[in-house]
């Protein structure tokens, strides 16, 4: 405030309001509801949330980009996003947060997406009986863009087929020897 008198006694006043802020927005956060950062999976849709870095007084804004470089510049404004694609790799869900002072960096999340299952076979498998050891060779390969995690076996499909515990794992080109008396089924996964 200012307040200014003359020797007649004559006032006059004035106020303003001045504005500073000198703390840059802070790197916002990235979660969704479906996808861990990094991680494989094999949904290729995401919901995107943005929690929108801190900053100092003066408002901010929290602008959004996708791409499957992670080089995007965000510019869409916004908190939340549903992404829907049909490619398998990796995509990128890119935010900053910017007020007065400037922008914060760049926060990525990294969304991995594949769809293309995993090869397993084996040989010598027959519905006609054989009077000696059956020697089987094991084979699994992957072509999409996660690898093979895992490849395993089991003599019973107790497991209703979950592929965890309780089977054997093996490498491509592994064998095994069926040498009971009886009509077994082979599982892989």
């Amino acid at each position: 405030y200012l307040c200014a008198r003359d020797n007649a006694w004559n006032v006059d006043t004035w106020n303003g309001i001045y504005n500073l802020d000198k703390t840059p927005a802070w790197i916002p956060t990235i979660n969704s509801s479906s996808h861990s950062n990094g991680i494989w999976h094999n949904v290729n849709t995401a919901n995107m949330t943005i929690v929108p870095g801190s900053s100092g007084p003066s408002p901010a804004t929290t602008y959004y980009c996708n791409d499957t470089s992670n080089t995007c510049n965000p510019t869409t404004v916004g908190i939340s996003r549903n992404l829907s694609w049909l490619s398998n790799g990796n995509h990128y869900f890119r935010a900053k947060t910017c007020d007065i002072w400037g922008c914060s960096p760049i926060r990525s999340f990294t969304l991995k997406m594949e769809s293309i299952d995993p090869n397993v076979s084996a040989t010598n498998s027959t519905t006609t009986w054989k009077g000696s050891d059956i020697l089987i060779t094991l084979s699994s390969s992957d072509s999409g863009w996660s690898w093979l995690n895992q490849a395993r076996w089991s003599w019973s499909n107790s497991l209703n087929g979950s592929c965890t515990s309780g089977w054997t794992t093996y490498s491509n080109g592994a064998t095994i020897i069926k040498s009971s008396t009886s009509a077994q089924t082979l599982y892989l996964c």
